[in-house]
């Protein structure tokens, strides 16, 4: 499958592993640093939905 023709699908499910990944390692690194569950998991929140966003729509730039 090449650039082309990745689909919007295949884009979205790239963006929620990335982010589920990407996310833990945040979180796992607030908590670490501040030994605040509920510092880490606030992070956790904001930075999955902000980033999902703008990844998703990254994403679809390099194939529209």
């Amino acid at each position: 499958m090449g650039m082309t023709t990745d689909s919007k699908k295949r884009s979205l499910l790239k963006t929620l592993s990335w982010r589920i990944l990407a996310t833990s390692i945040g979180v796992g690194l607030i908590y670490f640093y501040t030994e605040s569950i509920e510092f880490g998991l606030t992070f956790g929140l904001a930075d999955i939905i902000i980033k999902s966003v703008a990844y998703y729509a990254h994403e679809r730039m390099w194939t529209d």
